[in-house]
């Protein structure tokens, strides 16, 4: 299996882990993903793997930002779907 098909697998499961917690609405979950990705983000710059460059720095932003998102929406629906299940 290639590294390329290893991280699109990664990254599904970061997806779906992320938006099912917040389905949970449990914060302490949701916040999983969130620092261990930042938690790499880290050790990649501190090993010299990743450089400071523009990208490099604004692309963890953009993918904390839709992780916000993925546990926002998660919280959303559920709370949707017990309001229509309570009519």
């Amino acid at each position: 299996m290639s590294i390329q098909a290893i991280i699109l697998i990664v990254i599904i499961v970061a997806i779906a882990l992320q938006y099912l917690f917040g389905y949970l609405k449990n914060p302490y979950l949701g916040l999983i993903v969130p620092v261990l990705s930042i938690i790499l983000v880290i050790y990649l710059f501190v090993k010299g793997t990743m450089s400071l460059n523009v990208k490099n720095i604004l692309m963890p932003v953009i993918g904390l930002s839709a992780m916000a998102f993925l546990y926002s929406d998660g919280k959303t629906r559920r709370l949707k779907k017990e309001a229509k299940d309570a009519n």
